[in-house]
């Protein structure tokens, strides 16, 4: 029992990590494209009715029936500094959102900064997938396809931002072709930014 409560304390963490930094990029695009562009609409569909939401509510689903077989008392406890009451409220109404001041610049296009953040997204998400799919009592038939379309929509994402961005298809070609680790290719981009 032990080791599957650790199993979902590990899986709200990465969800935890994962969405203020979905909220932060959807605030990032609301500020760089109008409403009607197909990039924001691209971005809208991924930090809010994106596969890893379904996910959550998978883990959600897999909490709920651990507790059912294990007791409702376990999920009741204090992780990282939240005190969860419930299995319910463990992927849902506890997560935070980063506070920004949007500043409207509306250019058309991300910085490479901002498609790190992009990036950033990405790796965050597929840290919680893989969390998700290490629980115990989840679907893992429906977290399988909801994995692949998330990949599939974030490559569509990416190549859409990318398109419009023309400092950020040289920067991506670091990422994928030479297989630069994200962590680098943070201080490349802040040497390019001149900080």
């Amino acid at each position: 029992m032990a080791c599957g409560i650790a199993l979902f304390e590990d899986a709200r963490r990465d969800a935890v990590r994962l969405w203020p930094t979905k909220i932060h990029l959807w605030k990032v695009g609301q500020e760089k494209f109008y409403k009607t562009s197909k990039e924001l609409k691209a971005l809208d569909r991924l930090c809010w009715w994106d596969p890893t939401s379904e996910i959550r509510c998978l883990a959600d689903s897999a909490a709920c029936r651990f507790a059912d077989g294990h007791g409702d008392a376990l999920f009741r406890r204090t992780v990282d500094g939240q005190e969860l009451h419930a299995e319910t409220s463990w992927f849902y109404g506890t997560l935070p959102e980063p506070i920004l001041r949007p500043t409207f610049n509306r250019i058309k296009r991300f910085s490479v900064e901002e498609l790190l953040l992009l990036e950033d997204v990405d790796s965050k998400a597929q840290l919680f997938m893989r969390s998700a799919a290490a629980l115990p009592l989840i679907d893992h038939e429906r977290l399988r396809a909801q994995a692949a379309k998330w990949d599939l929509h974030f490559a569509k994402v990416r190549e859409l931002i990318v398109q419009c961005s023309p400092a950020c298809q040289g920067f991506l070609w670091l990422l994928n072709e030479k297989k630069v680790p994200l962590c680098v290719a943070r201080e490349i981009a802040a040497f390019w930014a001149g900080g």
